[in-house]
């Protein structure tokens, strides 16, 4: 295995880190019987020649010994399979060599057609997916549909044919989203929504009982950071509305959590959104898990002006926002606060005082309160609360708060002690001729450093020297 692999010129290629010459050793290890030491390896091999998504001439050249060891490892062989497929997908990866790469992985198609029968049901799911990146005909996907009977594999087997023959693969997927075990129904649902097919008549009560019961797609298949996003953000407004109330109503706490994050998603993709659907979020405004109430805050903080009809209870929420202000985090109640400051609703001032003055020391993002005359008149109204005279930005939480942000932010090292120096030590920052070159004046003799910057000559010496 891996005949040839020091035939190459290695350290003539290049990967995220460099010359490429450590490359052989690595794929060696790689397919080592050694689980441990294969691990560190594919671990690195992602690192330097799949870095974050890039790729490299190096990879290019990798991808027939990746192939190999998908085929041949001892150990992990899963994992290579999953690496090619997402090395010929163009949501995980890019860069220059990219085309390149994905010739390569199809150039190892033939191999990848057999492991669809692979005995290890790991490899057989990986392989599903990256023989339809490669560009796999429908005939072997169909013929292991016929056969396949492990749960992940089928499902992964699903998302091939909707994306690979979805016209003929209609029926079968619609069966599948209605009937198949929970990992299939939610693999067919979304492959079906992929293609641009309707739902049979039951899909949503029956994806929506699978994500109850913790199925899920696999994470190279999704197209988000939560795969859950796609049900809501893709479909219509009207399906998609549908499938948010069952997921609200779920008695799955994980249910309504990855409903609201597909909700905020959809809001954050289109304009028209919240006044849709922020409004769904209404029964779980006292829902008994608190990461459920936190997350619907969350929606309520980026809904605009769809969050107003809320505001009342937003606001009891941010009332207790003096017996939490201390706790680590960002709690319901410091959400429900800043949920007010962008609604321009004067009500966050009075906790905010009241917490300031249990001596609670908190920040809040910067320009996130809108400057309503009514909030300006509670501002003024509530005078210095006690425990925010203090000259430091971190004991002024209320001043801090309402202060409109810098069109020019500028970083001061000490303190803001000598920001009348700033304009004239800034052009020190630009590239210096060494001192001794001819033509460069001495510091002590430019006009433009005056008394104002004698504090920061040290500092800026050292600078200077390098």
């Amino acid at each position: 295995m891996l005949d040839g692999l020091d035939a190459i010129a290695w350290g003539e290629l290049s990967h995220a880190y460099g010359s490429a010459h450590d490359t052989p050793g690595m794929l060696r290890q790689a397919g080592s019987e050694n689980s441990e030491v294969a691990s560190e390896a594919i671990s690195y091999l992602r690192g330097s020649i799949f870095h974050q998504g890039t790729v490299y001439p190096a990879t290019v050249t990798a991808v027939p010994f990746l192939a190999e060891l998908a085929a041949g490892a001892a150990d992990r062989r899963a994992e290579f399979v999953w690496m090619l497929g997402m090395l010929a997908d163009d949501r995980h990866a890019y860069g220059d060599a990219f085309v390149r790469v994905r010739a390569a992985v199809t150039g190892q198609l033939q191999l990848l057609v057999a492991l669809l029968d692979d005995a290890d049901p790991q490899v057989r799911e990986a392989a599903a997916y990256a023989t339809a990146k490669a560009g796999v005909t429908a005939e072997p996907l169909w013929r292991r549909w016929a056969v396949e009977d492990d749960s992940a594999a089928r499902a992964t087997l699903a998302l091939a044919l909707g994306e690979v023959d979805s016209a003929a693969a209609e029926t079968v997927l619609g069966d599948a989203a209605l009937h198949g075990n929970p990992q299939v129904r939610v693999a067919a649902a979304v492959a079906l929504l992929r293609a641009g097919l309707d739902w049979p008549a039951g899909t949503i009560s029956a994806l929506v009982a699978a994500i109850d019961d913790d199925a899920a797609v696999t994470w190279a298949w999704a197209r988000g950071a939560e795969w859950s996003e796609e049900i809501v953000a893709a479909p219509s407004t009207q399906v998609a509305v549908a499938v948010l109330e069952r997921m609200l109503r779920s008695g799955n706490p994980r249910t309504r959590k990855s409903g609201l994050w597909a909700l905020s998603t959809r809001c954050d993709a289109q304009r028209s959104a919240p006044p849709v659907f922020v409004p769904l979020v209404a029964p779980l405004l006292d829902d008994p898990d608190p990461d459920v109430r936190g997350r619907v805050m969350d929606v309520l903080r980026q809904g605009g002006a769809a969050a107003r009809q809320f505001a009342d209870v937003v606001a009891d929420v941010a009332g207790r926002f003096p017996d939490t202000a201390g706790e680590r985090g960002f709690t319901v109640e410091y959400r429900s606060v800043e949920t007010l400051q962008r609604l321009g609703d004067p009500r966050w001032v009075e906790p905010v005082c009241a917490a300031a003055a249990r001596g609670h020391q908190f920040r809040f993002m910067p320009g996130a309160v809108r400057f309503t005359p009514e909030v300006l008149a509670a501002v003024r109204g509530s005078g210095r609360p006690p425990g925010t005279a203090t000259a430091r930005s971190s004991g002024r939480p209320l001043e801090q708060a309402v202060r409109r942000p810098s069109p020019r932010p500028t970083r001061h090292t000490d303190g803001g002690a000598n920001r009348a120096a700033q304009p004239r030590n800034h052009r020190l920052r630009r590239p210096v001729r060494p001192p001794d070159h001819p033509g460069t004046p001495s510091r002590r003799d430019n006009p433009r450093l005056g008394r104002t910057s004698r504090p920061r000559r040290p500092l800026r010496r050292e600078q200077l020297r390098g």
